[in-house]
Formats: structure tokens, sequence, C-alpha cells
């Protein structure tokens, strides 16, 4: 998904209660692994293998009580990533909790007033250190 200012987010959804019986709730896992891109030009893999999106939108739901209904955003817990900080801490690993969310990225729980402001802060941050970079590699050239 591309925001109006030209922010790509990827979005991750993870549910605690599954369709199916269960005799415990399931562990939230995200899968978060690099991908081939594709050329619209050749119609074929780039073989440039990253991860394409500026920030990742992870969310679950926070009702334990009753299957999940996406409509109702109050039951909804989001967390807002860089992909910068993801490749930074997380390397190519493939999948990730919700544990890994805080303990290893140091995220906090969003709900969904707050949504808008964290994706476009953590797109933001993405860009300037693109463009920082930019700015050192020329140095050298």
């Amino acid at each position: 998904m591309e925001t109006a200012e030209g922010i790509i987010v990827e979005v991750k959804t993870a549910w605690y209660l599954q369709t199916w019986d269960q005799t415990k709730l399931s562990i939230p896992s995200f899968g978060i692994a690099k991908k081939n891109g594709w050329d619209e030009k050749t119609n074929d893999f780039d073989g440039n293998i990253t991860r394409y999106a500026d920030v990742f939108c992870l969310h679950h739901e926070n009702d334990f009580k009753q299957q999940p209904n996406p409509l109702l955003t109050d039951n909804w817990t989001f967390y807002v990533v860089s992909t910068i900080l993801f490749n930074e801490k997380l390397g190519d690993q493939k999948s990730m909790r919700i544990s890994t969310l805080s303990d290893v990225l140091k995220c906090i729980a969003i709900g969904y007033s707050d949504l808008k402001e964290k994706v476009y802060s953590a797109g933001r941050y993405r860009w300037e250190f693109v463009a920082e970079f930019h700015e050192m590699v020329k140095k050298y050239l």
C-alpha cells in the first residue's frame, strides 16, 4: 500500500483466535522475509532481494474472548516499524513474534487513532536516512 505522501507500507495481521477449535490461544507471528523484486518492463523477477516497504504496520486483535472483527478498530493494537530498523536489528530473519517487537525493536503498541502519524514518522525516518546515505556516497565518488 502507498500513502498519499509516497510512503510504501506493508501491512501484516495476526490473531490470537483462529476459526478452528483451539485448546489455547495462538502465538501471533508475522512474516518479514525479504522478497525478490518484480520488473514490470520485463515481466520477470529483478533479482533484487530486499524489503521493499518503507514501513511495516503490524497489527493484531487484543480482544481474546470472541472472533475478531476487523471493522472494530478499538479492538486492534498496532506496531509501526521502519524497514531500516528491521534490517539493522533483524537482518535476514524471516518471521517474528510480538515479543520481538517489544523486546528487540523496543516498539510500543499504539491505537488506531495514532496510526497515521506513526506511519508518516517512520516513513520520513527512512527517507532521511536514504538522503543522508546518498550524500555520503557523493563525497566518495
